[in-house]
């Protein structure tokens, strides 16, 4: 059976997506570390200056057409990143 375009445009978004995936289990390995930096250091979780500086430079990244988006996905990233971080304190 001959893949039509919708199909191949859908194994290429699950490609991406198995790319995410790698990238943001590294992420979440990453804030475990920090979290165990911030515990050993009586720092607290959440760093709002920093999620600050981050979020503009996403947004630059990203560009106008993209800014809102990547900075929303950015924000339940950090979220997440949190809870998780939390969980190991």
């Amino acid at each position: 059976m001959e893949k039509n375009n919708l199909d191949l445009l859908r194994e290429e978004i699950d490609a991406i997506d198995t790319e995410l995936i790698e990238l943001f289990k590294r992420r979440l390995g990453t804030a475990g570390r920090i979290a165990e930096y911030k515990k050993a250091n009586g720092l607290p979780v959440a760093d709002e200056k920093r999620e600050m500086k981050v979020l503009e430079k996403i947004a630059e990244k990203a560009g106008a057409e993209y800014a809102e988006y990547a900075q929303e996905l950015y924000r339940t990233m950090f979220r997440v990143c949190r809870e998780y971080e939390s969980r190991g304190m």
